[in-house]
């Protein structure tokens, strides 16, 4: 019960939020800098990640923050598995900004 109520109240039906939202995504083709703070990138949000980036400019730079060496290229991986030029991403600790 304990975990179907943990699973219940964590997950995100992201198909719909993206439906519901697809104004808000449709007006990101003029971002020209996305910034990820605090963000584990986690399996749950890529989808999301994944809609911006076919919305945003291609040259758009994605500024995206890491805790650790570990974390750093773990979360550029990401990034770049979405279809981001390496190139076009920054990687920054929030000391940083």
């Amino acid at each position: 019960y304990i975990l179907d109520e943990y699973f219940s109240d964590t997950y995100k039906n992201t198909a719909t939020l993206i439906n519901d939202y697809q104004d808000y995504f449709n007006g990101l083709s003029t971002i020209k800098e996305i910034y990820l703070l605090g963000h584990s990138i986690s399996p749950v949000d890529i989808e999301y990640f994944r809609i911006m980036k076919n919305m945003v400019d291609s040259d758009a730079i994605w500024k995206v923050s890491y805790y650790g060496d570990e974390q750093r290229q773990e979360n550029m991986d990401k990034i770049a598995n979405l279809g981001v030029d390496r190139s076009k991403i920054e990687m920054i600790t929030l000391d940083e900004i």
